[in-house]
């Protein structure tokens, strides 16, 4: 199933995808054992950027095709970050998640490093 978000903070919590995207329960009907791969294009300037994630479970994050967090275990709701050094200019990013058992988050949160 293929959807669109504005961004990457899905609380979906013990209900599963179903909670997050309204109107698509019925597409979306499982609450455990899921993944979702998440793609975008962003524009950065040149300079370092730090890609946190908060997930619960599996995470891992490419930029322009480089690894930049990976914690691709089964764990409960935990921040990971990394750095990327812009060139400037548009990037790739590349999300993908899995998700086991019971409680559920994934949120991808880019900020300049100073």
């Amino acid at each position: 199933v293929e959807l669109r978000a504005g961004a990457i903070d899905f609380a979906f919590g013990g209900r599963g995808p179903g909670a997050v995207w309204k109107g698509e329960a019925e597409r979306l009907p499982w609450r455990d054992r899921f993944g979702v791969i998440a793609r975008t294009t962003l524009d950065l300037p040149a300079g370092t950027w730090r890609f946190r994630t908060v997930s619960d479970d599996g995470v891992r994050v490419r930029v322009g095709g480089q690894p930049v967090i990976e914690n691709w275990t089964w764990h409960g709701p935990t921040t990971d970050e990394g750095v990327y050094e812009a060139a400037g200019g548009q990037v790739e990013v590349e999300v993908e998640y899995f998700e086991i058992d019971g409680h559920a988050v994934l949120r991808l949160e880019v900020e300049p490093v100073e």
